[in-house]
């Protein structure tokens, strides 16, 4: 597994992932520019950094470490400081990933620094776990979870928040089970079975079931269950997921859902020429 690369996705992706990882609140991201540096001499690379737009905050250096290498530390702190040499920063902290404690060298010669509360260091095979799922952390416990506890994480994960983390949730996946193809390892998770459990799906039921009882009781469960489905396929085709999951999901025919794509491209480009020229538009409905 390519950890340095997925890390980086994770960062760039999902910077609320890290400042979670640090026990903060994950708004805390919004204040941050995340970035990936080169430092001008020795072709020093630091993993990445998080540098705050209001500099009364901290700069947060960060690396991640999944294989034994005893100059870790001394890689780490001789990055930092060069950093520091050449930029203005206020203050910083350090912060280092490790799958456990035993990939961990010794920081002999650092320990001012590293017992100083300026660096933190995350074991994430030691990550706490809750009653409540939190798709930020779990996303770091996938990285080093069995195969078994690899699927039935990403499963909650999909059944909890849908389609909402998929992309970061599909690399780190595809990192993890490097034989298989996007298709088998969706098909592994029984994507489509998932995402009819998830809380997405229900309260998209739950909305259109309650704005087709407004409308009209009287019209029947029938009609209230089709306009239901009508609504969830709607928003999946927002989405752009593919046509054959909405189907399998929503139970409507496919010439349904293909009705249905075509009269949302239809309103889109109602809207588009309604920007461009209202008048005309007016005109041509009334014509019509």
């Amino acid at each position: 597994m390519k950890t340095d690369n997925l890390f980086y996705h994770i960062f760039n992706d999902l910077p609320e992932a890290f400042f979670a990882l640090l026990g903060l609140p994950p708004d805390e991201a919004k204040r941050y520019v995340f970035k990936s540096v080169e430092l001008k001499q020795s072709a020093f690379r630091i993993d990445a950094t998080f540098q705050p737009k209001d500099k009364t905050r901290p700069f947060y250096f960060v690396e991640a470490q999944f294989q034994r290498d005893k100059a870790f530390y001394r890689r780490f702190f001789a990055e930092t400081f060069l950093y520091l040499r050449q930029y203005e920063v206020r203050d910083w902290r350090g912060a280092v990933i490790f799958p456990n404690k035993k990939i961990e060298p010794s920081f002999k010669n650092y320990e001012e620094l590293i017992e100083s509360g300026r660096v933190k260091r995350i074991y994430l095979d030691e990550l706490p776990k809750t009653e409540r799922l939190l798709p930020h952390l779990e996303m770091f416990r996938l990285m080093v979870a069995d195969e078994q506890e690899t699927l039935k994480t990403a499963r909650a994960i999909l059944s909890e928040t849908g389609t909402k983390f998929w992309d970061i949730l599909e690399k780190i996946l595809v990192s993890k089970f490097s034989t298989l193809t996007r298709e088998e390892i969706e098909k592994m998770l029984k994507l489509e079975t998932n995402l009819m459990k998830t809380r997405y799906y229900r309260q998209a039921r739950e909305e259109a079931i309650k704005e087709g009882l407004q409308q009209g009781l009287q019209q029947g469960l029938q009609e209230g269950k089709t306009q239901t489905a009508q609504e969830i396929a709607m928003r999946m085709l927002e989405e752009k997921l593919p046509i054959e999951l909405i189907v399998k999901t929503t139970g409507l025919s496919k010439r349904q859902v293909q009705k249905l794509n075509v009269k949302k491209s239809l309103n889109g480009d109602d809207r588009a020429r309604k920007k461009q020229n209202p008048s005309a538009l007016k005109t041509r409905r009334r014509n019509s």
